[in-house]
């Protein structure tokens, strides 16, 4: 049995295919989330949870994939490349991630009457008392 971890699950390197197209897609989210019509409608808010989704998937496996790799390797220059660029990356998105994030917490239309969004009753619940407790206003 191995003791060594294998990272391929999530990337097969940071030179592949599928991490370069992935990458490339976190960085530009801004135009995703941009792009949205955050109208109080059922169209709107399936559109903005779809791409809000997308950028936490991508996020996520972006994240571990650069912070597993430094974990078994801390002066991995590619990893740590990669680990300055995510994080200005995400830096550079908060403005336009909060302003979707506020939409969620502001609508008003009854998402259990769609099927899909009522999966998510508890995430706008959420999002309502966080945009009403915090300095996100």
């Amino acid at each position: 049995m191995s003791t060594e971890w294998s990272l391929k699950e999530i990337y097969p390197s940071f030179e592949s295919e599928e991490f370069q197209r992935d990458f490339e897609r976190f960085s530009n989210f801004r135009e995703v989330f941009n792009g949205l019509t955050l109208e109080d409608n059922l169209e709107s808010i399936k559109a903005a949870i779809a791409a809000l989704e997308e950028f936490s998937v991508l996020s996520s496996r972006l994240g571990n994939y650069i912070n597993l790799t430094l974990t078994a390797n801390t002066t991995d220059e590619t990893a740590n490349k990669y680990r300055t660029l995510f994080g200005n990356a995400y830096a550079s998105l908060n403005s336009a991630y909060t302003k979707v994030y506020k939409f969620i917490g502001s609508v008003e239309t009854d998402i259990t009457a769609d099927e899909d969004l009522k999966d998510y009753e508890f995430y706008f619940a959420e999002a309502k008392t966080t945009i009403q407790t915090s300095i996100i206003r």
